[in-house]
């Protein structure tokens, strides 16, 4: 049987260590495209975009804090007392990396349509989560000498991580930048936590530790890990519907992105405990006796009663977004927009921005956030489609962020994109 886990692994899921990890969808990427009155793009033969994306966010865990938890570093009691003090709201995080490259050709026509043509797109996914109690965290961060006497209740504690790789196809919209892809997935790994019951009892004197335990943990085969490797099959469908305005004062954009499912092989693991554990210690003469073996607890053979291994089906971490970029003046527009998680940890996040060409194909904007996994924060972009037909965006979603140790999260995105063959390279190439 197949087994991995340990009480550090336990306490690292819970905290969610592989935190900079899943996909941030922060808007569309061909914005300028789209409000600009050039449309000449649609004349290139094809496309390719490359694209990065980092973005992490939490109610209450500030940057200093996890950059010392993930990289290292000593975290002391000021930074716990900051960190934990002055809300009684429950410890929520989330965060999600991409990286990949997509593919479009122009040159295409489908359905005897001029206006269609097909994409291709390969890309890499990592995604996590937790929740977790004021009770939990001041456990982990102080210990239980302040919970003597006391029985305190530490559920719910959930926590996921994912990491996926996708290759898909599809069809696109040329004048709209619309398009509609299905994607095959290879699941690398994945581990789910989700703890009804959690309390620890310490006597008064410190001689007795009570564990009371209703959780379950499943994750993927532990055997085989890397870049790439394959627990896991599945499929996902994404798709962007950009609808124009009327006398091109801006469009709306629907989108979806991971809407999908893994189904992972038959090594996949589930531990579950529904267990209450009595730890009385050990007398100090027993332990350095020779007559006397004195047999110390595993966490997991303690807590964790039963493993089983099986197949398993999950969900991908999908996201449904809704945006209006309205042109107010001639070269000006405001972005609304809302996208929803279907998680309990996400709340649903509202948009809003104004972005300005600074010249006709150079765009800069400033957006604000509320919600998701974290509350407000404040963003910069930036968009520039060169002469020479190259496509830069770059987007900082938390500005302060950046550079504020006590901020609560950070997130960038990077896209560059060239268009090939359009009619004005070929007049340049023909001059």
């Amino acid at each position: 049987m197949r087994l991995a886990l340990t009480k550090r692994g336990i306490v690292k899921l819970a905290f969610l260590t592989a935190i900079f990890v899943g996909v941030a969808l922060s808007g569309n990427s061909q914005t300028l495209l789209l409000m600009s009155e050039d449309s000449s793009f649609i004349d290139s033969r094809f496309m390719l975009e490359v694209r990065g994306s980092l973005d992490y966010r939490s109610n209450r865990l500030n940057n200093e804090f996890m950059d010392k938890f993930i990289v290292g570093g000593f975290i002391n009691d000021e930074l716990k007392d900051e960190v934990g003090e002055g809300n009684d709201e429950n410890f929520r995080f989330g965060g999600g990396a991409s990286g990949g490259i997509r593919f479009y050709n122009f040159g295409d026509t489908i359905f005897k349509n001029p206006n269609l043509g097909v994409l291709v797109n390969l890309s890499s996914h990592w995604h996590a989560r937790a929740s977790f109690t004021q009770e939990f965290y001041d456990m982990a961060m102080y210990g239980n000498r302040q919970f003597a006497g006391k029985n305190p209740s530490l559920d719910p504690i959930n926590a996921d991580y994912i990491t996926w790789q996708q290759a898909g196809a599809g069809i696109f919209h040329k004048p709209t930048m619309s398009f509609v892809s299905l994607n095959v997935i290879n699941g690398q790994a994945f581990s789910s936590m989700r703890t009804s019951t959690a309390s620890v009892f310490t006597s008064a004197d410190g001689d007795q530790l009570t564990v009371g335990l209703v959780s379950e943990l499943n994750e993927s085969d532990t055997l085989y890990s890397g870049f790439g490797v394959s627990n896991g099959v599945g499929s996902a469908l994404n798709a962007r519907i950009n609808i124009p305005l009327k006398e091109s004062k801006g469009f709306v954009s629907l989108q979806l992105q991971d809407f999908g499912f893994i189904n992972w092989n038959e090594y996949t693991l589930t531990h579950r405990a529904n267990t209450t554990y009595s730890f009385t210690g050990a007398d100090i003469n027993d332990v350095f006796s020779d007559e006397n073996e004195i047999q110390f607890p595993s966490l997991q053979d303690s807590l964790f009663e039963e493993t089983t291994v099986s197949k398993q089906t999950t969900f991908l971490p999908g996201r449904l977004a809704v945006t209006l970029n309205h042109r107010i003046i001639e070269k000006g527009f405001y972005t609304l927009g809302v996208e929803f998680i279907p998680i309990p940890e996400y709340i649903p996040l509202g948009r809003i921005g104004y972005s300005h060409f600074i010249k006709d194909k150079m765009l800069a904007g400033l957006t604000a956030e509320y919600g998701g996994f974290g509350n407000l924060r404040v963003g910069a972009q930036f968009q520039w489609w060169t002469k020479s037909n190259w496509y830069l965006q770059v987007q900082v979603n938390d500005m302060p962020g950046m550079f504020l140790k006590n901020a609560k999260g950070r997130g960038a995105q990077l896209v560059v994109s060239k268009f090939f063959n359009s009619k004005d390279d070929r007049k340049r190439t023909e001059d």
